[in-house]
């Protein structure tokens, strides 16, 4: 019977769509199946930020011009971003992870500045490009990003992506990095 309200429901909306424009956004409610989406959560640093798989936390940040094996951003006028991270499973059960699941922005952001972060190898506490997080553990590490010169004030970003591909709320923490131009420690 619940499978009938459902098909019957779905007729509905797809005969409400050849006369609303509002397909997509029906199209995304069933898709959902009760999972949050199209919002957006802000939070300061040093403030944790929780969805639905884990909260993170930026716990420091500091621009440099060289990292301690000598490497620097190709272009004369960029830095380096070194962000430490902290994040905590609180989904229940392993999650698969990927440094790549963080985006950075900042204001005034151009395409010529992808907004991920660098492969491992760089820092011995760089997180690892792939890895999985067991149910409630927490792991620390840098991601690293390249930046123009100048820029100081970023926003560390996650959008939650199911198995599915199901796009769900995005979630930011903003921060200020220090410019500590020179050679990082980490």
């Amino acid at each position: 019977m619940k499978n009938f309200y459902r098909i019957l429901l779905a007729a509905f909306l797809a005969a409400a769509c050849l006369f609303l424009n509002g397909c997509q956004d029906i199209t995304k409610a069933l898709q959902a199946e009760n999972r949050d989406y199209g919002e957006s959560y802000v939070a300061q640093q040093p403030d944790m930020l929780k969805n639905t798989f884990f909260e993170y936390a930026v716990k420091s940040a500091q621009i440099v011009t060289e990292l301690p094996d000598g490497s620097t951003a190709e272009d004369e006028g960029d830095k380096i971003l070194v962000v430490e991270v902290e994040i905590h499973n609180v989904f229940g059960e392993e999650i698969p992870m990927s440094n790549m699941d963080f985006e950075l922005k900042y204001q005034g952001m151009t395409e010529e500045y992808s907004g991920y972060p660098l492969e491992a190898g760089y820092l011995d506490s760089q997180l690892e490009d792939e890895w999985n997080m067991a149910a409630d553990a927490t792991e620390s590490g840098s991601l690293l990003f390249i930046v123009p010169s100048g820029v100081t004030q970023f926003g560390l970003e996650y959008v939650e992506l199911w198995d599915d591909d199901f796009e769900g709320s995005t979630y930011t923490i903003e921060f200020t990095a220090e410019d500590a131009s020179g050679t990082t420690n980490a």
